[in-house]
């Protein structure tokens, strides 16, 4: 009897920091880089993934809804 190979799916988690300090405009979106970051993991990681959460490390920002 042959052995079952198992599907291997990769557990995510984005990683968002909003920082005002570095000059870049696009940075000071947390749903900017979330595009980004789903961006990438649509059209090129090769593997099967899911989204396993999405951390963000940013000051407090009162009416943010993710």
């Amino acid at each position: 009897m042959g052995r079952t190979r198992s599907r291997r799916v990769w557990q995510v988690g984005l990683y968002i920091r909003l920082s005002r300090d570095d000059g870049r405009e696009e940075s000071l979106s947390v749903q900017n880089q979330r595009k980004i970051l789903m961006d990438y993991l649509e059209q090129e990681f090769q593997e099967e993934w899911e989204l396993a959460g999405v951390y963000i490390d940013a000051p407090v920002i009162i009416g943010l809804i993710n």
